[in-house]
């Protein structure tokens, strides 16, 4: 398989558009804030930021893994009184911007752009229960946007699996890319790579709206990717906070992941 010796990864996870809040603190203070206009605002810093990182590594291609929870989604009664609009409005809006975004990016580097579904983007139609419609997700809606919006684009190419899951070779080691529902991550590394009989050197997980690297062995860890729309009112009644944050990551041929730049977005 052919691959370049340095290469960036630019994760992004838990954007929940469509949600709009505000978390107070002790003395009336604002501790995060969030709604459409901040996440684009949010993106903006992420598209400016990524392009000095592309400069200043010089990078040809750039690799984006979209771990999940695009949407906010409508998962629980409770949400009523957060959402700004409906599921179908706000998958349309999001992948509509995020394909102009992605076009505008890949008009200074490459782009191979892959996707995977949380369980905000589960529609979970006749009642159902969480996993009951794994085949119906408002990532589908994202999807079609996305590459509607980048139809004959020579710099972006839009990678899926048929797993849900992503997987991808950067600098000759193998990276997955999941939500990240598990209880362990250093678990779950050995358990996908038992699974597909494949060595995976790194897992790129979102879902627990925190940051963290895992080192699991020789070129080998796990990457827990932050949030773009940071706590929120489910991770203040857990007592969890961390700031919004997004992750890019450089790998290099012969020495697995060599860098990792993380943006802090509140």
């Amino acid at each position: 398989m052919m691959h370049s010796k340095r290469n960036g990864l630019l994760c992004i996870a838990d954007c929940h558009f469509g949600k709009e809040y505000t978390i107070y603190g002790l003395f009336d203070e604002i501790i995060n804030q969030y709604s459409p206009e901040i996440f684009y605002d949010r993106m903006t810093q992420i598209y400016n930021e990524t392009l000095e990182m592309i400069e200043r590594e010089k990078l040809s291609t750039l690799y984006i893994f979209n771990l999940g929870d695009s949407v906010e989604g409508f998962i629980r009664h409770s949400q009523l009184w957060s959402l700004r609009w409906g599921v179908i409005d706000s998958a349309t809006m999001f992948g509509s911007y995020m394909g102009d975004w992605l076009r505008k990016l890949s008009e200074r580097v490459n782009i191979v752009y892959h996707q995977t579904d949380g369980n905000h983007d589960e529609l979970r139609l006749l009642d159902g229960k969480k996993g009951q419609h794994l085949c119906e997700s408002a990532g589908k809606i994202v999807k079609n946007c996305i590459e509607l919006k980048n139809e004959n684009n020579p710099n972006f190419t839009y990678k899926s699996n048929k797993t849900g899951l992503i997987l991808e070779n950067i600098s000759g080691y193998n990276v997955m890319g999941i939500h990240g529902e598990v209880n362990n991550l250093s678990s779950a590394i050995k358990e996908y790579s038992d699974i597909y009989d494949l060595k995976i050197s790194y897992l790129c997980a979102g879902h627990k709206h925190h940051s963290e690297f895992v080192n699991c062995g020789v070129k080998k860890g796990c990457i827990g990717v932050g949030s773009v729309v940071g706590s929120d009112d489910f991770s203040m009644t857990i007592r969890k906070a961390a700031d919004a944050t997004a992750s890019f990551i450089v790998f290099e041929e012969g020495k697995g992941k060599t860098d990792e730049h993380t943006y802090v977005l509140n």
